[in-house]
């Protein structure tokens, strides 16, 4: 457990699951589904002009929030936004005394979607769950940490289950009406092949029990599961993760680090490894959140106990699993590294997000004297970018703010004119509220960025959702640059619901569009420019949104004169 006295009646409720949740900052890649037309016309929207940057958007849900109760005591752990703009919500509720996996989807106006059913009795065909649902995965407790969306639309979700009365992860994946997709398997015996799970299946990864808390889906579809696990032949726990083809089974060239950190292992689809950096041994190490860089590597983060000392700590993976010893870090750390957000005292990291330039966003928090937000920007190859931060801040490269006297921050996303936008929750007087905050380029605070309170320049937003014990998990941003924040807050009932909110961000907002129309992870001219080319010539065709790639040479043929 974290030293950060964060939101103390909130974790007494809600067990280890702050610190232990997905972080999830990393953006799944736009898919084909809003298309060239939708960016177009987006980023042409009369209304955008008129918004005020962090306010709630009241075209949205009720009056920008939504509030969903799924069995009474239900925790939203992450988010993620569909190619078509629908928003999914993840985590885990207590039914019949027990902890299963929920879902919910909501439609860009904030709806639940009521074409989102979920799997039928025994999981076998779509049930009747209207946008919201529960189901089990394993046979005791399992918690959802993390979803993204593939690459055909499906909702996957990864979490932990109890197996043999200690942790295992364990995944699921949906179709688009929320039943059980058949062909995701899992692995087979001892891990060797294919398995018969029908959608559902749970992993142990190694003795002693294995801590999910992040998952990615990379750029050729293969699904990484990330936490922490009792490295083998140790006595603590360090970073862990396993890579799945698109049934489940294990990825076999995935294959982790060597002995000592050094070279290729022969993990076969999974691995661990001890945190070293600098003089020191971080021990003790908990993963939050992993994501895939655009080259393909994997960037890990989480914080490490040395001694007494609570650092953020990172590590970078090749594709084959093995260290890469390019990320040095401030202290020559060949592929691993502790990385202090602040000048002193305790510091962990949350939250992960990439820049276009290559750069690595870290968000969470420091504590000495007090607790504050702390975020950090790090080079290609892991040193501080100097650059980054000003006069209040800890050192170059990082910046420590207030965001009030008991504050959380567990979430980050950068947006395509390089604001960081921040998520969390703010404290004070016993009152927690979802808290925003957004960032410029350099890190100091976006003084336009002021919510209903125009005029105080201070770069956040606050603003309650229940009743009480309001905190941001996740955040993501629409291809309008409008930003949704999904978490946990007490609803009417007195119990913990699923929370949503959607904020404005102004008429300097960066329209998220990608130039890889089709989603298919490149940018050619045989595809995406031909599309690119119907739009501005008036010709553009509805049956070309979402298109795959492998309709290429029905683009090409296609007459655009």
């Amino acid at each position: 457990m974290a030293a950060f006295p964060v939101f103390p009646n909130l974790i007494a409720r809600l067990s280890r699951q702050i610190q232990r949740r997905s972080a999830w900052a990393y953006i799944p890649k736009q898919r084909a589904g809003l298309g060239a037309a939708a960016c177009i016309a987006a980023a042409f929207s009369a209304s955008v002009g008129a918004q005020i940057p962090g306010s709630l958007d009241t075209s949205f849900g009720a009056s920008g929030v939504r509030i969903t109760s799924l069995s009474g005591a239900d925790v939203v752990n992450s988010l993620a936004l569909q190619p078509d703009g629908k928003i999914v919500l993840a985590g885990y509720c207590v039914v019949s005394g027990q902890e299963d996996f929920c879902v919910a989807r909501y439609t860009t106006s904030g709806n639940l979607d009521p074409s989102f059913n979920g799997p039928g009795a025994n999981g076998v065909g779509v049930g009747t769950g209207a946008g919201r649902f529960t189901f089990p995965v394993g046979t005791a407790n399992d918690r959802a940490y993390a979803v993204a969306i593939d690459a055909s639309g499906r909702v996957v979700l990864a979490g932990e289950c109890i197996s043999g009365g200690a942790r295992a992860f364990c995944a699921a994946r949906l179709n688009a009406d929320g039943s059980f997709d058949s062909s995701f398997d899992g692995p087979g015996a001892n891990g060797i092949g294919t398995g018969s799970g029908d959608g559902r299946f749970v992993i142990d990864l190694f003795p002693g029990g294995d801590e999910l808390s992040a998952m990615t889906i990379q750029s050729d579809g293969k699904i990484v599961l990330a936490g922490s696990c009792i490295v083998p032949g140790q006595s603590e726990k360090g970073f862990c993760a396993a890579r799945l083809n698109s049934d489940g089974s294990f990825d076999a060239s995935f294959d982790g680090p060597g002995a000592n950190g050094v070279g290729v292992g022969t993990g076969d689809g999974r691995l661990a490894f001890t945190l070293v950096g600098g003089t020191n041994v971080p021990r003790g190490a908990t993963l939050t959140a992993i994501a895939q860089q655009p080259d393909g590597k994997l960037v890990m983060v989480g914080y490490c106990l040395d001694g007494s000392v609570i650092d953020a700590c990172i590590a970078r993976l090749n594709t084959d699993g093995s260290l890469d010893t390019s990320f040095v870090g401030p202290s020559a750390g060949a592929g691993r590294f502790r990385i202090p957000l602040s000048a002193s005292g305790t510091s962990q990291v949350f939250a992960l997000a990439f820049q276009p330039d290559g750069k690595i966003i870290l968000a969470g928090m420091c504590s000495s004297s007090t607790t504050n937000w702390c975020v950090a920007r790090l080079n290609a190859n892991g040193t501080y970018d100097t650059s980054f931060g000003d006069a209040a801040g800890p050192a170059p490269g990082r910046v420590e703010y207030a965001a009030s006297t008991n504050p959380y921050l567990g979430a980050v996303a950068v947006s395509t004119d390089g604001k960081i936008v921040l998520g969390g929750g703010c404290r004070d007087s016993g009152t927690n509220d979802f808290c925003i905050g957004r960032l410029n380029s350099d890190g100091t605070l976006d003084g336009t960025f002021d919510g209903n309170t125009p005029g105080n320049a201070n770069g956040r937003v606050r603003f309650p959702i229940g009743s009480d014990y309001d905190v941001v998990v996740a955040i993501a941003l629409q291809q309008d640059g409008k930003i949704v924040a999904g978490g946990i807050c007490v609803g009417p009932l007195g119990d913990n619901d699923f929370c949503l909110a959607r904020l404005n961000v102004g008429s300097s907002a960066a329209q998220q569009c990608r130039l890889d129309i089709d989603g298919d992870g490149e940018v050619l001219a045989t595809t995406d420019a031909l599309i690119l080319a119907r739009v501005a010539l008036g010709s553009f065709d509805s049956s070309f949104d979402g298109l795959a790639r492998t309709a290429s040479a029905r683009v090409a043929a296609t007459d655009v004169s």
